[in-house]
């Protein structure tokens, strides 16, 4: 789906079609040529200088001519001029497959992006869950008196540094999300 709404790749493939239609034409030129042309005319004219007549005459003239031709590859012009077209078509070729692979690794590395920030997430809320459950034992250890003031502000700031990073992490998610709907023409 991704080739089909990337301008590069489209642009790529219409060079392509443009270079193989080039081709398709070269090839003609080993081909005999011909022409066919014809005419009708009529005229009514008054012939002077011919005593006695002033009546109009009426003249009919048909043409029809017919020519062809054929151009000898001697030199090879048109062997190198057809073996130039095919090199053109095939660069076209691997131009629009150099565009669609490069588009398809795009979307291999955003997708392993998004699935790498995606266990991050999920990494930091279970990490967040855990401290949370630490810093109710540690609350409790320090009312018992087995703990001390140090190990609940250690926790906390553990607590604080994690969920600093949580915002970050769903951006950048939902970032690479946004990148793979726009790879995928827009479509959900």
């Amino acid at each position: 789906i991704a080739d089909k709404y990337n301008p590069t790749v489209t642009v790529a493939k219409a060079n392509l079609s443009k270079a193989l239609a080039i081709f398709d034409d070269i090839q003609d030129n080993n081909l005999p040529t011909g022409g066919m042309i014809g005419s009708y005319t009529v005229q009514q004219q008054v012939f002077p200088g011919i005593p006695n007549t002033s009546e109009r005459a009426t003249l009919r003239s048909r043409q029809l001519g017919l020519s062809s031709g054929w151009e000898m590859d001697i030199v090879g012009k048109f062997m190198r001029a057809e073996e130039a077209a095919n090199a053109d078509a095939e660069a076209a070729y691997y131009r629009w497959q150099e565009a669609r692979l490069a588009l398809l690794a795009n979307v291999a590395k955003t997708y392993i992006q998004y699935r790498g920030l995606q266990a991050r997430l999920s990494v930091a809320n279970d990490t967040l869950n855990s401290l949370s459950r630490t810093a109710s034992i540690v609350n409790n250890q320090v009312e018992a008196g087995f703990a001390s003031k140090l190990d609940e502000l250690r926790v906390k700031s553990q607590i604080a540094s994690v969920q600093a990073d949580v915002p970050a992490l769903k951006a950048a998610t939902e970032a690479c999300r946004q990148l793979l709907f726009a790879f995928a023409g827009g479509e959900e």
